[in-house]
Formats: structure tokens, C-alpha cells, sequence
């Protein structure tokens, strides 16, 4: 759940972000018709994002498997109310 909620909150911080910074500077008059260079900015912006979100699956993965063999271990007692 806390992986979810780190997402979305990234999500909206970078269209918030993106938003208000890196429009007027990307889209720029004499980049006209195509906008070349915006649309380079958006799909490196993109592969960024995407690198975020496999790294974030890699250590959530890594941290699951940690938390795993400590519970398995024999003197692993589970406490009332804790995750």
C-alpha cells in the first residue's frame, strides 16, 4: 500500500512539476511546427520515470524478501499490531 501511495504522490508531483516548469521552456515559438526538442524532453522525462519505477519495484521486491527470511527465522515472534 505504501508503494502505491509513493507512486501516486510522485505521479503528481512530477505532472505538477512538469507542468508549471518545463512547458513555457520546452515549447518555445521558434521550435514551431514540430517542437522538437519538447518532444525529446517528454521521452526522456518518460525513460526517467520509468527507471524511477523499476527501481522502486527492484527494493520494494528486495526489501519484501528480506522481511521474509526474518519472519521464517525460528525465534521470530509476531508482535499484535505490527506489519
Amino acid at each position: 500500500m505504501t508503494g502505491f501511495l509513493v507512486l501516486q504522490w510522485e505521479a503528481h508531483a512530477d505532472l505538477h512539476h512538469s507542468s508549471l516548469h518545463t512547458g513555457p521552456q520546452t515549447f518555445r515559438p521558434k521550435d514551431a511546427p514540430r517542437y522538437k526538442p519538447a518532444e525529446i524532453t517528454i521521452i526522456v522525462c518518460w525513460g526517467v520515470c520509468l527507471f524511477d519505477l523499476a527501481f522502486i519495484y527492484w527494493y520494494c521486491k528486495r526489501m519484501n524478501k528480506k522481511k521474509e527470511i526474518i519472519r521464517a527465522e525460528p525465534g521470530y515472534t509476531k508482535v499484535e499490531n505490527q506489519e
